[in-house]
């Protein structure tokens, strides 16, 4: 531990040092002042701005750090899902000061580009623990386990495919049926709006029917009084009582 580092961790030095610090400003070799930012993450005054400056420091001198003889604060700050960068991601996998219940840790619930970085370590392949926490991520796929458990000797790549390429060919054919009997669900529901307007139709051109039936009756009634009317006059005229004098 340098004496700057070690002033800093005493709280020997002025609050403007310490911003510089925070801001990745001092004097001092890069995987030191490394070493300073992680510490200060866990200030209450200055760790937010540490943690950015970290966030943004080169990356060759970071991965530099932890691909060597970094303390083990610098390695754990790296590690921590908050604060993974992919390209230092390799490095640290392959770091043994990153112990084997780490790895199985991420292998069991890390991202998908997590388990692209494993697949591709030689650490992690040739580790037992490690590829069966693979097998329990949600996001291994299915051609992954297949040849994770051939490699594990727990079942044969062939005889573990069969079974789930008949399960997603189960799958397939399900979701067909399901989409066949929507659509005869559709065709069933135009099908009965049609009947429907049918039906309304013909119940307009029955009422449309019926009003003109009533006005022709009223009008036929109208003109037989008309008629009736017309011949007794004639006969009053004509000195026959008829039905107006009876």
């Amino acid at each position: 531990m340098s004496q700057m580092f070690d002033l800093i961790k005493q709280s020997a030095v002025p609050a403007a040092m310490m911003r510089s610090a925070a801001k990745g400003a001092l004097s001092v070799p890069a995987e030191e002042m490394i070493e300073i930012l992680v510490y200060l993450t866990r200030n209450p005054v200055f760790g937010q701005q540490a943690a950015m400056t970290l966030a943004s420091w080169d990356e060759a001198a970071t991965l530099k750090a932890v691909s060597g003889s970094a303390p083990q604060e610098v390695l754990d700050y790296f590690w921590a899902e908050i604060n993974r960068r992919p390209k230092l991601m390799p490095a640290l996998i392959e770091n043994p000061r990153i112990s084997e219940e780490n790895l199985v840790h991420s292998a069991a619930n890390g991202s998908r580009e997590f388990l692209e970085m494993l697949k591709a370590s030689p650490r992690a392949q040739a580790s037992t623990p490690v590829l069966e926490a693979m097998l329990e991520n949600p996001r291994i796929r299915p051609n992954e386990i297949v040849m994770i458990r051939a490699s594990l000797g727990l079942e044969p790549a062939a005889q573990l495919a069969r079974p789930r390429i008949e399960r997603v060919e189960l799958a397939v054919d399900v979701h067909a049926q399901g989409r066949r009997r929507r659509v005869e669900l559709v065709d069933a529901h135009r099908a009965g709006l049609e009947v429907i307007r049918r039906v309304e139709h013909r119940i307009g051109i029955g009422r449309a029917a019926t009003r003109s039936g009533r006005h022709a009756s009223g009008h036929l009634s109208g003109r037989v009084a008309v008629d009736d009317a017309a011949q007794d006059g004639e006969r009053r005229r004509a000195g026959d009582p008829g039905r107006g004098d009876a």
